[in-house]
């Protein structure tokens, strides 16, 4: 099921409460906004930018950190890449293509890339959309490193690097995010179109949604309110080395503000880009041959905050982090961008979409859990992929540690279900007919990992 069908059942309930429930913004939402920003982020530092609506009404716009080092402060006005955000912009022109007749979502896509090696599969459009293609992503192929981002490229170049590599899979039966495919529908497009993806994203998204901040790939001369991306350092931070756009291209090169984001999913939304169909195409979830569901549609993640489905996609490139977030049925929006690559912005963004809606997410409270009974949940839990993680119990704690990554307590919610403090992140464990602890679920906003338990004796490290 799509989300816009699942959105037609909500509207019918949700009308009065959207007409009513947000003339204001409370000052008590402000403060808990507020100090989530306090936490993230630092005045004298490269920061970020935010922007929360309802409808077309701000609710919270706030612009915290400097956009260089020792440099001005940002502002609302301030201009950063988006990295992979950029994605939903290559997924809505492609199906303004396939609108106007000029594509097929089906077709082949040796019908426009003859030159492509699909080995002799069938490779899509639409696989290319939606991470199915199989394709190896070029930005994590050994051969990718900085010296080689620091040069321009064609995109054909860009399509030389990664073509003739094997198929991770044969295509259409499994999923796995590539940025080599979005570059081959940025190649799509340019050929379809006749236009640079550059000059098709001025003329058909750029201007129709009214975004007069809004660039594909360096395409503009003046730099008045660009920032620099900053990496972090033991001292602190220093911008990043040099970039082309070039190499993102269609997967990421567009380069915008939270002003002119909010003006894009309003005009999405409002039918002026796409029709409902398309929109509803681009935002049903993924659907493998197996059965399993990958929270995944055309450019966009499809989630939820609070039980409301939303649409959104995070994005990161050296020196910069953006997360876009849409509830649909709730018409909320927020927009994070930053000039330093801030961790947990996707789970931000979701706090403050739930704050908004009211419903702020209380994961800090702990329900009272017989501390006695901890050392079942203790073990070594192995993925699908042979990696493990250790439950420990830390000054009568259950503690989580991925082994060779970081490690949190865990905040009960229930006898088998915890939180991971401070993140939005669920542990359930499972038991078998005999009321054993067997394995573990992790449970992350865009998917839900099995982690069964194995008799390795277990660690007795602390963090």
């Amino acid at each position: 099921m799509s989300i816009h069908s699942i959105l037609r059942i909500l509207l019918i309930t949700h009308t009065l409460l959207i007409n009513t429930s947000f003339a204001q913004i409370s000052d008590d939402q402000i403060s808990q906004i507020e100090l989530l920003v306090e936490r993230t982020f630092d005045n004298d530092l490269p920061g970020g930018v935010i922007l929360v609506a309802h409808q077309e009404q701000v609710l919270f716009q706030s612009a915290i950190g400097v956009s260089e080092t020792d440099g001005p402060p940002l502002s609302m006005d301030s201009i950063f890449r988006i990295a992979s955000v950029t994605k939903q912009f290559t997924a809505v022109a492609i199906l303004q293509l396939a609108e106007q007749g000029k594509i097929d979502l089906d077709d082949e896509i040796t019908k426009y890339i003859p030159e492509f090696d699909t080995k002799g599969d069938y490779i899509s459009i639409e696989m290319l959309l939606n991470h199915t293609s199989g394709i190896r992503s070029y930005t994590s192929m050994p051969a990718f490193n900085p010296e080689l981002e620091s040069t321009d490229v064609t995109p054909e170049q860009i399509m030389d690097f990664f073509n003739n590599q094997e198929l991770l899979f044969k295509p259409g039966t499994l999923h796995s995010y590539s940025n080599s495919g979005y570059a081959l529908l940025g190649i799509v497009i340019e050929r379809v179109s006749k236009q640079t993806y550059a000059k098709y994203m001025q003329t058909n998204i750029f201007a129709k949604a009214d975004m007069q901040r809004a660039f594909a790939g360096n395409d503009h001369k003046d730099t008045t309110g660009f920032v620099t991306g900053h990496r972090r350092i033991r001292s602190g931070f220093e911008p990043t080395d040099y970039i082309s756009l070039t190499w993102p291209y269609a997967a990421g090169c567009i380069e915008t503000t939270v002003v002119d984001l909010h003006k894009w999913m309003r005009a999405l939304f409002s039918g002026k880009l796409i029709t409902p169909e398309s929109l509803d195409r681009a935002h049903t979830i993924t659907t493998l041959p197996n059965g399993r569901e990958m929270k995944y549609g055309y450019g966009w993640d499809i989630l939820e905050v609070q039980g409301r489905p939303s649409v959104e996609h995070g994005g990161g490139i050296a020196g910069f982090v953006s997360h876009v977030l849409y509830i649909p049925s709730e018409e909320i929006f927020v927009a994070i961008l930053c000039n330093a690559q801030h961790r947990g912005i996707e789970d931000l963004s979701a706090r403050f979409a739930a704050i908004a809606l009211g419903e702020p997410y209380n994961d800090l409270g702990a329900t009272d859990l017989d501390t006695s009974d901890l050392s079942e949940f203790v073990g070594t839990y192995t993925d699908h992929n042979g990696n493990e993680r250790q439950i420990t119990v830390i000054d009568n704690r259950l503690f989580s540690q991925r082994v060779g990554g970081m490690g949190l307590y865990l905040i009960a919610k229930s006898k088998d279900r915890f939180t991971l403090e401070g993140q939005l992140i669920e542990i359930e464990f499972e038991r078998d007919e005999l009321d054993q602890v067997i394995a573990l679920m992790f449970k992350t906003r865009s998917r839900d990992i099995h982690w069964a338990r194995n008799p390795k004796p277990q660690s007795k490290t602390a963090p």
